[in-house]
């Protein structure tokens, strides 16, 4: 089973842990360097970019299988786009739910400094959501 990163930061120890033990991964796959790094600096102004989602997903499709899962976060309109096509696809989507604590820190100037560190707490999947009446909102 293998664990295809969409995905801007390195996984934790225990994000690897969780994903080996929970769901069976033996093989975690990152993006070529150029799309990671497309994929973690989508900028907010103007339209989302086409031609990054086109490689995202071909880059799955020539990789992925049914069966494989995808840890997907990042930008929010990238993140929706390739959780609906991993489902067309069989890939499991998830994502990962952290817990932030902070801390603060007198500097000797006086100034008080905050210091916020995030920590992994569970891996959630992704579902598709159909409402009561059996239909999608």
């Amino acid at each position: 089973m293998r664990l295809f990163l969409l995905f801007s930061h390195s996984l934790t120890t225990e994000q690897r842990s969780e994903a080996s033990e929970r769901f069976g991964v033996k093989e975690f796959v990152t993006m070529p360097a150029e799309l990671q790094s497309e994929f973690s600096s989508v900028e907010p102004e103007g339209e989302l970019s086409v031609s990054l989602l086109e490689r995202l997903q071909r880059w799955l499709s020539e990789h992925a299988a049914s069966g494989d899962y995808a840890l997907i976060q990042g930008e929010y309109g990238v993140t929706y786009y390739m959780v609906e096509y991993c489902f067309a696809h069989g890939i499991t989507p998830l994502y990962a739910t952290t817990r932030r604590e902070s801390e603060e820190q007198l500097q000797e100037n006086g100034v008080i400094r905050k210091v916020q560190h995030f920590k992994h707490v569970t891996f959630r999947l992704y579902t598709e959501y159909t409402s009561a009446q059996g239909g999608k909102p």
